[in-house]
């Protein structure tokens, strides 16, 4: 495979939970893969005044000194920032957005959410009512924040009142926008009357994520219509990992509409996830029926939310479903459904989910991801993984009423050319 370029945007927890994931699984095929076509990596600079800053920035400090681990391993892999997303965008042939928007959820404390913004979003995602937000209160929490020195890395950027009140607005609209969704999801529409539910009918991401990475989203989208505008045509495959991915992504091409087929969101961890707990809960199950070792697949489709992603559990590739079959003979095979239904979600409100294994699968999936991307350039005739591998589990564009602006939605893909192709 020919040398390429990654690049990325952000430093933050999931960036580095990939860097030592990648010194951690040195060895297996798809990291080897990835370690084969990655000749360097290139940071955007993000939120510094200068690339100076962001070098000295400790989130970057910790990947360099992970980097060293990697080449002392495997091979020179070189690392450097650049100051633009132009210029990430032209020298990259993949980049992975993992930055989203800044939330201050937390006092130094780590008790009370401090933004009355996200409390009131919070509150939606419960199906309450919260407080009045405050942009006054909110301004003060954001600007008082960069004045920690000790806890703050020099040369950050800081948004002006103006500038924050701008990305204010967005997000109090986008979480009244889907707050009124939600009420309608739970509205009896023969009667009238909204179910009154301890939670609401819409993950909690979308209050209390998405709507504060919705502006830098949206920001991004329009420099890359910029840059296409400009003549520049090779673009590269666009991972986005930000929460919620789907929303992100619909509105990061819904700026730039044809960079849609390159994009993908990053929702694979999911299928991962839900196939270790439905094992875990039918291992017992399996062994009566004589099929210990046997691995219950799951696929996934639909809009990447907890009440509307559908699970289904497969049969392994060249297998019938005569397996499944057996497996659940005698049984009642809609519990396992509406079990895979409750753990959609489920890992992410429960404190005692293994934080360690959910960052392993993430990454693990970055990787194969990333490298299938890779592999997929110029290549017009050969699709990545190959057909005799599993396929990939993304959000990707789908043309939902023809001849309109579709969205993304989750399911079964592959690549072929920096683009993605649809292939069980």
């Amino acid at each position: 495979m020919a040398t390429n370029t990654l690049g990325i945007i952000g430093k933050g927890h999931l960036v580095a939970n990939f860097f030592d994931y990648l010194v951690n699984s040195y060895g297996e095929k798809n990291t080897q893969i990835f370690f084969e076509g990655v000749h360097r990596i290139l940071f955007l600079n993000h939120g510094y005044e200068t690339t100076h800053f962001f070098k000295q920035s400790k989130g970057y400090q910790r990947l360099e000194s992970t980097l060293s681990a990697i080449n002392g391993i495997n091979k020179n892999i070189s690392l450097d920032v650049v100051d633009s997303f132009k210029s990430l965008v032209i020298n990259s042939d993949v980049v992975l957005d993992a930055a989203g928007g800044y939330i201050s959820r937390h006092d130094q404390k780590g008790g009370e959410n401090l933004y009355s913004l996200f409390r009131f979003g919070h509150a939606k995602s419960v199906a309450q009512n919260g407080e009045t937000p405050s942009l006054i209160d909110d301004y003060k929490v954001y600007s008082n924040r960069f004045l920690d020195t000790e806890r703050v890395d020099k040369g950050r950027v800081v948004m002006t009142r103006n500038e924050f009140e701008e990305q204010w607005n967005l997000s109090l609209h986008i979480i009244e926008a889907v707050a009124k969704v939600d009420e309608l999801l739970r509205t009896d529409l023969s009667t009238g009357i909204v179910e009154n539910s301890s939670r609401s009918a819409i993950g909690f991401r979308m209050y209390t994520e998405f709507p504060f990475t919705a502006s830098m989203m949206r920001e991004r989208g329009q420099q890359m219509q910029r840059i296409i505008s400009s003549g520049y045509a090779d673009l590269p495959t666009y991972l986005i990992v930000v929460n919620e991915p789907c929303m992100a992504a619909n509105l990061f091409t819904a700026q730039c509409p044809s960079i849609a087929l390159r994009t993908v969101a990053c929702t694979g961890f999911d299928r991962e996830r839900l196939e270790h707990v439905l094992n875990d809960e039918y291992a017992l199950l399996k062994e009566q029926k004589g099929y210990k070792d046997y691995t219950l697949m799951v696929s996934l489709g639909g809009f990447h939310d907890t009440e509307m992603m559908i699970p289904l559990i497969l049969p392994q590739q060249g297998d019938s479903e005569k397996v499944l079959a057996k497996i659940f003979d005698g049984l009642n095979y809609d519990l396992a459904y509406e079990f895979l239904k409750r753990e959609t979600g489920a890992y992410y409100i429960n404190p005692n989910h293994d934080t360690k294994l959910s960052d392993e699968q993430v990454s693990r999936h970055l990787v194969r991801t990333i490298s299938s991307a890779l592999q997929s350039r110029g290549k017009t005739l050969s699709i990545y993984p190959s057909l005799i591998e599993r396929s990939l589990s993304n959000g990707y564009y789908h043309d939902v009423v023809e001849g309109d602006r579709g969205m993304f939605l989750v399911g079964d893909h592959r690549f072929m050319n920096g683009r993605v192709k649809i292939y069980g």
